[in-house]
């Protein structure tokens, strides 16, 4: 008797319902009646470890503000559509979801509330990501979703992908981080900024790529918005072959721990480059 109940133990493991398993041990022998005690015992241990676990997950993701989401692919097909989704509890109250009946585990519920203006470029990112076979193509970019509330807000997104021996995706696991605060918080700051009349930019302390020009400085130097990503000292300077004197060192501890951004100071105006390139002194 107790044989036929770890062969059903272990079927029901296999399928990952053994949280609804009982064991009915009225018809066992004294010994049988006390393994099962025992297994019993350790059943209930192992379901309150589990639980445990799982509430110090979601009490780290919500103050983290994070919410998981996951995906099995088929076949190593990654655009099938038939591709199973998990959206976790997290993900759908971020957005104002309660459950799976409102927001279903399926690509579409969260495709479909992607902003138009983002829509294109964040679906080909997560395909460019997935069909990647050596990995090295990362899935990390901002957008904006639309919410139960009809409120678009943004979100920033990061997911990485299990592959076998030969690059076919097996699994895809991401999360997602409400950004919308710290994005109207920069918006604040840009705005006060392109009302100062000198030139400002801000680049990035390590790389040196613009991060941000001031209005004044976009219209006196013709930059365009391409100038994202660009090295400053590359783009602004000319002649120019690598960062800098007055720039900060890269990789100093004392300016590292105070500051990740870097001001530009003003430049004389005689040292614009479009006024060189149009002769004026």
């Amino acid at each position: 008797m107790l044989t036929n109940v770890l062969q059903k133990l272990g079927q029901l493991a296999e399928s990952g319902e053994i949280s609804d398993f009982e064991i009915d041990a009225s018809q066992f022998s004294p010994q049988e009646r006390e393994a099962a005690g025992l297994l019993r015992q350790a059943l209930k241990k192992h379901r309150a470890a589990v639980e445990h676990d799982l509430i110090k997950y979601r009490l780290t993701n919500e103050a983290l503000g994070i919410a998981h989401w996951d995906m099995d692919v088929i076949n190593g097909d990654p655009v099938n559509p038939a591709n199973p989704f998990n959206w976790s509890r997290e993900f759908r109250r971020m957005l104002g979801f309660s459950n799976e009946s409102d927001f279903p585990n399926k690509l579409s519920s969260w495709s479909n509330r992607l902003h138009p203006e983002d829509k294109e470029r964040t679906l080909h990112a997560l395909e460019a990501h997935l069909t990647d076979a050596t990995g090295k193509t990362p899935y990390d970019l901002e957008y904006r979703l639309l919410t139960k509330n009809g409120e678009y807000r943004n979100f920033r997104a990061v997911g990485l992908t299990l592959r076998d021996d030969s690059g076919v995706p097996l699994h895809v696991a991401g999360a997602l981080e409400d950004i919308t605060d710290s994005v109207h918080q920069q918006e604040m700051l840009e705005n006060i900024l392109n009302t100062v009349d000198s030139y400002i930019y801000v680049s990035d302390l390590e790389t040196d790529e613009m991060l941000f020009v001031n209005r004044k400085m976009m219209g006196d130097y013709g930059l365009e918005e391409s100038y994202k990503g660009e090295k400053c000292w590359k783009r602004l300077q000319e002649n120019q072959r690598g960062r800098c004197p007055w720039h900060p060192p890269p990789f100093s501890t004392e300016v590292k721990e105070k500051v990740k951004l870097y001001l530009c100071p003003q430049r004389p105006v005689q040292d614009r480059p479009r006024d060189r390139m149009a002769g004026r002194p």
